[in-house]
């Protein structure tokens, strides 16, 4: 299986003879590995760490995705700031499950209005984690 850069890929492994296989469960996730690597097994997919991806496409014209992770519930805050460090648009600010969650960004701030071309960050704060990745805007 071909890794690309920021990417989220779900392995399932099976047992290639069933009737002498031995397993303590049916499947196994591995989450993250080049960002320090965990692995959980189970029925589903439950991140074992805090994670922030880079936003995709990027550059992007019109809409962009960011995709996170939540190692267990609480408060978060996903913002996107300016080159000045302004917040301009609020995107998530609340409380979350555990869990895998991607939500799109339109290139628009909080009041609605289309922002300029050019750099801005991604943050995503909850409870002692903090990550900030970048993101380009083309108009």
């Amino acid at each position: 299986v071909p890794f690309l850069q920021d990417s989220v890929i779900d392995i399932t492994i099976e047992p290639l003879q069933p009737a002498n296989a031995h397993s303590v469960c049916s499947a196994f996730w591995i989450y993250d590995v080049a960002g320090g690597g965990s692995m959980s097994s189970g029925k589903g997919p439950t991140p074992l760490i805090y994670s922030l991806k880079t936003a995709s496409p990027s550059p992007f014209k019109d809409n962009t995705t960011i995709y996170y992770s939540i190692a267990k519930a609480g408060k978060i805050s996903l913002k996107v700031y300016d080159i000045t460090g302004r917040c301009i648009k609020i995107i998530e600010n609340g409380i979350k499950d555990a869990g895998r969650y991607s939500v799109r960004w339109n290139g628009c701030d909080n009041n609605n209005h289309k922002v300029a071309t050019g750099v801005y960050f991604t943050r995503l704060v909850s409870g002692n984690f903090t990550s900030t990745k970048k993101v380009v805007l083309l108009r």
